[in-house]
């Protein structure tokens, strides 16, 4: 019979080497995954990373921001975009006119939008790779794996060891049930 420690180093060197699909927001060629901290208060938890080392990009939707080409006031970033429509709703705004035109409203449009998404951080995105749907199959045989579960649930695999998903305990093969899949 299996140990809970050679379970878990197979299932560690499974995520460390099996291929990763590309993201599904950016296409960044998705590499495998990686053991992160997840904060002071949890455990670690593993992070798919993306060939260039990173776990998160930019946002797809102002990449054009980014180059002064593709955007039409011509600004290298989103803050500089983000000035400059400033700008340009303070000089409209400074005209006094008696009605705004489509271009005043398409820009303090954009403006607004713009500085709640910059100023909530919306400018990244967390690399999630494409999968396909799991649909369930009665009829399916058994896989065959071994899996600890503890209070009658799955343990969860982290980069320290299993975890029981109820009573978060790290388990041993004391308090591990093994059963097959």
């Amino acid at each position: 019979m299996s140990t809970l420690a050679g379970l878990h180093a197979e299932a560690v060197a499974h995520l460390a080497t099996r291929p990763v699909s590309p993201c599904t927001e950016c296409g960044t060629p998705m590499m495998h995954a990686e053991g992160h901290e997840a904060g002071p208060a949890s455990k670690d938890i593993f992070t798919e990373v993306a060939a260039d080392g990173t776990t998160y990009g930019p946002a797809v939707d102002l990449a054009p921001l980014f180059d002064p080409a593709a955007n039409w006031l011509g600004m290298s970033n989103p803050y500089a975009y983000l000035a400059r429509l400033g700008d340009l709703c303070n000089e409209a705004t400074s005209a006094k006119r008696c009605e705004t035109t489509w271009l005043y409203e398409r820009t303090i449009r954009e403006y607004v939008a713009l500085k709640v998404r910059l100023d909530t951080g919306g400018y990244y995105h967390t690399h999630t790779p494409a999968r396909e749907m799991w649909a369930y199959d009665p009829d399916r045989p058994p896989l065959g794996l071994v899996m600890p579960y503890h209070c009658g649930r799955p343990a969860w695999l982290r980069p320290p060891g299993w975890y029981c998903r109820e009573c978060g305990d790290l388990l041993t093969d004391a308090t591990a049930e093994l059963r097959s899949i």
